[in-house]
């Protein structure tokens, strides 16, 4: 009984990529697809560090101080 199951069972099916997206883009330029999978999680890692380590000066860290009497000039004369 067991073995017409897995007769009677798609074998397309059964056998699927771990990460379609790097076999096809290794399909696609004809490159290994170890390769691609490590270049794309490299290049997902750094592009995440890159975003904690800038993200906070690009929010925050265009503008100088502020200052309520234009400039941070003294009005004391």
């Amino acid at each position: 009984m067991a073995e017409a199951a897995l007769n009677d069972a798609d074998k397309k099916e059964a056998v699927k990529e771990a990460d379609p997206q790097s076999a096809s883009m290794a399909n696609a330029i004809g490159a290994d697809r170890n390769v691609i999978a490590a270049l794309s999680q490299a290049f997902l890692a750094i592009t995440i560090e890159f975003g904690s380590d800038v993200g906070f000066w690009l929010v925050f860290g265009h503008a100088g101080p502020r200052h309520p009497c234009g400039g941070g000039a003294s009005i004391a004369s």
